[in-house]
């Protein structure tokens, strides 16, 4: 019945390039909360003490959770649309995606400036747990690329839609995505860091995020920093990707970066 889009201070900057810049006045405080739609009318503004990033609804029982200020937060949803938070827990970094189970039993963080992937319970009452695994990633990166790729900067973390058993994330620093097995009994990732089961994509590449078709086992990775999505067959029994073939999405003119073909 609702929408919500949460707010952020780089939503709020005054940029000089934007297509509004100079048409509308600027806000009079910085507002941090969720402003809430219905049928695409705006319906309220559900002000909080805290930006919100990511959001989710939970598949079954009634709840908003957000990403907001390194924690992930639980709201209850009022009669209006209004969002009421009643838990929140450390999601070990400021997380700018994450993903809740199929059973809405756990809740996947990806932490871009921690460089952590995080697990968290949901409990039966919609509330969040502190987190009961996580995984910290450190690579050997070119410093001819430190603008953007200084460290591993995971930026979604997704379940493989078919068995929830596998965790997919991209990584916009290291040009990986870091494939996890999933344990949700536990709530625990497993593998090394070293572990083949990782695709690594060519340097400069910045895989930001995934999606799985909708039918076949093929995912595809959109690449931020070279305009690329790469097109990859999915072996659901093993969690691995295997490159078929790379998009360029940009407008003809634009140049992409001087990647090796996969």
């Amino acid at each position: 019945m609702y929408s919500y889009v949460g707010s952020s201070p780089a939503a709020q900057v005054k940029v000089s390039d934007s297509p509004a810049y100079g048409k509308l006045p600027p806000p009079a405080v910085e507002k941090k909360g969720v402003m809430v739609y219905r049928a695409g009318e705006r319906v309220g503004f559900s002000e909080l003490k805290h930006h919100v990033g990511w959001m989710e609804k939970h598949p079954s029982n009634g709840c908003v959770y957000a990403a907001g200020s390194g924690k992930l937060r639980a709201y209850k949803v009022a009669a209006d649309g209004m969002l009421e938070e009643f838990s929140s827990a450390d999601a070990l970094g400021n997380p700018a995606h994450f993903c809740l189970s199929a059973d809405g039993a756990w809740a996947l963080c990806a932490n871009y400036s921690a460089s952590t992937l995080s697990v968290l319970p949901i409990a039966a009452d919609g509330s969040v747990g502190a987190a009961t695994d996580s995984k910290h990633h450190v690579v050997r990166l070119n410093p001819q690329l430190a603008d953007r790729q200084e460290a591993c900067h995971p930026h979604q973390v997704r379940l493989d839609p078919g068995s929830g058993a596998w965790a997919l994330a991209c990584d916009l620093g290291a040009s990986r995505v870091w494939v996890y097995a999933f344990d949700v009994a536990r709530g625990s990732l497993a593998g090394a860091a070293n572990s083949e089961r990782h695709l690594l994509l060519p340097e400069a590449s910045g895989p930001r995020h995934l999606d799985f078709h909708p039918a076949k086992p093929w995912v595809y990775v959109l690449c931020e920093l070279d305009g690329n999505i790469v097109g990859c067959r999915w072996d659901a029994e093993q969690g691995r990707l295997t490159p078929f073939g790379s998009y360029y999405t940009l407008p003809d003119g634009v140049s992409p970066w001087p990647c090796p073909p996969l």
